[in-house]
């Protein structure tokens, strides 16, 4: 899951410098931040969410995009879906453009909508930034875990986040 998540994004941060939008990945590569191998794995956890909050803090108006994958217990389930910070009003209109052009370019079949992210994400309660989660897929879905293993597809992920970022930020 990490490599994929991790193709993904180092294309939406090499499609992002093509546009003119400066980026800085909070984890460039499978490392967790500020690892430490005397600490728990619950510990490390906690000090990687944190590094990654103190660096996007760190940055004059941040706009964070989060890459993940999800996963099911019930393999029908399928379909990239947005997830928004309620601490930022720009976070929802921005989930919003990049929800429907993950949809135009990835998937017409996705019904998905946008949806506020749940509170108990720490960076989603704690940035004040526009901030999302952006969900790619279902890896308990083997069509779908398919696609997602496809780096063909990893550019056209890549090219929808982006344009669905464009698009929020010209006001569409």
């Amino acid at each position: 899951e990490q490599d994929i998540n991790l193709s993904i994004a180092k294309r939406v941060q090499v499609l992002a410098n093509f546009f003119g939008v400066p980026t800085a990945m909070t984890r460039p590569d499978e490392n967790a931040l500020d690892y430490d191998p005397s600490r728990t794995v619950r510990e490390n956890k906690i000090a990687d969410i944190k590094a990654r909050e103190k660096l996007v803090n760190s940055i004059p108006s941040p706009v964070f995009l989060s890459i993940h994958l999800n996963k099911f217990s019930d393999a029908q389930y399928h379909g990239a879906q947005v997830f928004y910070s309620a601490g930022n009003v720009q976070s929802k209109p921005l989930a919003e453009q990049i929800q429907q052009c993950l949809i135009d370019g990835c998937d017409p079949l996705n019904h998905r909508k946008a949806k506020q992210a749940d509170s108990a994400i720490y960076l989603m309660k704690k940035l004040d930034c526009p901030a999302v989660i952006i969900e790619c897929g279902f890896l308990s879905n083997p069509a779908e875990e398919a696609r997602l293993r496809d780096e063909a597809y990893h550019k056209q992920l890549a090219a929808a986040v982006i344009c669905g970022y464009l698009r929020s930020q010209s006001g569409m």
